[in-house]
């Protein structure tokens, strides 16, 4: 089963409890979709491969509970006009697969102030069209294997609070890239091997 939400026009799904599993999950799929995602209480949604937040429209996903699993990749602001948000809080549980893409050829935006999120590579800015952010706060936990913050797009990543677990963290991976990492408040930043690579946090 391959799912859209907001292909064309509007649309958009609330799940509260029971289980929802699909193969490939696309939200705003064309240029005037716009599609919607809420998960919370112990809802439990799984994407048996790739999963677009934005494929070519607009798309914003907000989970407060239950659990998402994504099997393959995660693709937010897939297009050069994708533009995709994802929102997590609360108890959330969120496994982005193998490979986070956060603006891919787009823009993309991931805001974190709660639960947790583990993935594979997470990648904010990936080709030299996409936009990625990544902003964690409050309670939120990231663990993941590697992070690129700005690859051939612009990156940003942004962290007041919170837990931020990585093997690997790039800071700007192309000449003259305008990439950065905040770090401040009370967030945690746990490099492990403690290696920092390409530029300076």
């Amino acid at each position: 089963l391959h799912l859209f939400v907001g292909q064309t026009v509007a649309g958009g799904i609330l799940q509260s409890d029971g289980e929802f599993d699909v193969r490939k999950l696309y939200l705003g799929d064309l240029s005037t979709g716009n599609g919607s995602y809420s998960l919370s209480g112990s809802g439990t949604l799984t994407v048996n491969s790739e999963e677009y937040i934005g494929n070519h429209g607009t798309a914003t996903v907000t989970q407060t509970g239950g659990t998402h699993t994504v099997s393959s990749r995660l693709y937010l602001g897939y297009e050069s006009d994708g533009d995709g948000s994802y929102d997590l809080s609360g108890s959330g549980t969120f496994q982005s697969g193998s490979y986070g893409y956060v603006g891919y050829h787009g823009t993309g935006e991931f805001t974190q102030s709660g639960g947790t999120h583990t993935g594979g590579v997470l990648y904010l800015g990936y080709e030299s069209d996409g936009d990625g952010t990544y902003t964690l706060s409050g309670s939120g936990i990231l663990t993941t294997s590697s992070e690129w913050v700005g690859k051939l797009g612009p990156g940003t990543f942004t962290q007041t609070g919170g837990t931020n677990t990585t093997g690997y963290l790039y800071v700007g991976e192309t000449s003259g890239a305008n990439d950065s990492y905040h770090l401040s408040g009370s967030g945690i930043l746990d490099v492990t091997p403690k290696e920092i690579g390409r530029a300076h946090v």
